[in-house]
C-alpha cells in the first residue's frame, strides 16, 4: 500500500532530516460514507528535509494507483484556474508556434489548459491516470490517455504522432517520485526545437505562510529554487 524511500528522489541522498510529522492520515479527497469510516486506511505523513539539496519531501510513498486512478478533484470548476490556463495557453502561443503543433499536458486533468491550446489551433493530448476524469475530458473533445507518463509511453506516443512541440506539467511534479523517468520521457516526447513548461507550488510560500495544510500523501515533494532536476543523458 505504500514505500518508504531511504534516498532523497532528486539528488540520492541519505541524509534526510524528519521536520513536521503529522502522524498517520487518511489520503485527502477519499470521501467515504460512514458506515466505511472504521475501515478506512492510513499512512503515514511525515516531513523530511534534505540536507543534500533542500528538498523538502515525503519519504511514505503512498501507491498512485490509491491515490489517482480515482481522482475526484476537476480543474475547471475553479474560474480562477480556467483563467490562468487561458492566459497561460496565449502566453505560450505568443513565444512559440502552436499551431497544427502537437501539444501535450502531463496531469491534464480535465483538459483546463488543452482546451485553450486547441482552441489556438493545436493538436492537444491529455495524460492522466484518473481513468473516469480522462474518459470525460475525451468524450467532451480533450484526447486524453488514463496512463501514468513513463518512457514507454513516450515511445508509444512519438511512433503512433509524432514528436510534441510543447510538453507542460502543472503542479505535477509535487505528485510525482520517480522524476527521472518523467523526464526521460519528456526528452523522448519533445521535438528538437520542443519546450518544456512546469509550473510548482513555491517553498518559500509554504514556509513563510505555514501552509502545512498543503501537506498530504498526493505531495510528496515541496520545491525551491536550490533544488536541480537530473537531467536525462
Amino acid at each position: 500500500m505504500f514505500v518508504r524511500k531511504n534516498n532523497c528522489r532528486i539528488c540520492g541522498s541519505s541524509d534526510l532530516v524528519s521536520v513536521l510529522n503529522l502522524g498517520d492520515q487518511p489520503p485527502a479527497n477519499a470521501f467515504l460514507k460512514r458506515e466505511d469510516f472504521k475501515s478506512e486506511k492510513a499512512y503515514p505523513l511525515n516531513v523530511y528535509f534534505c540536507s543534500g539539496c533542500n528538498l523538502l519531501q515525503l519519504r511514505d510513498i503512498v501507491s498512485p494507483d490509491i491515490l489517482f486512478r480515482d481522482y475526484v478533484y476537476v480543474s475547471s470548476t475553479s474560474r480562477s484556474f480556467v483563467e490562468h490556463f487561458e492566459s497561460y495557453a496565449a502566453d505560450v502561443a505568443k513565444d512559440f508556434d502552436v499551431k497544427n503543433k502537437l501539444v501535450i499536458d502531463l496531469g491534464s486533468n480535465d483538459g483546463v489548459l488543452l482546451k485553450p491550446f486547441k482552441s489556438l489551433g493545436a493538436k492537444v493530448l491529455g495524460i492522466d491516470p484518473a481513468i473516469e476524469i480522462a474518459r470525460k475530458a475525451t468524450q467532451e473533445g480533450i484526447e486524453t490517455l488514463p496512463e501514468f507518463f513513463t518512457p514507454d509511453l513516450a515511445k508509444d506516443i512519438v511512433a503512433k504522432r509524432g514528436n510534441a512541440k510543447i510538453i507542460s506539467a502543472n503542479n505535477v511534479f509535487a505528485h510525482i517520485d520517480d522524476v527521472k523517468a518523467v523526464l526521460e520521457g519528456a526528452d523522448i516526447l519533445l521535438s528538437g526545437d520542443g519546450v518544456f513548461v512546469a509550473e510548482f507550488p513555491y517553498l518559500v510560500d509554504f514556509i513563510n505562510k505555514g501552509l502545512f495544510d498543503t501537506v498530504y500523501h498526493e505531495h510528496l515533494s515541496y520545491y525551491g529554487v536550490r533544488q536541480y532536476f537530473p537531467i536525462p543523458k
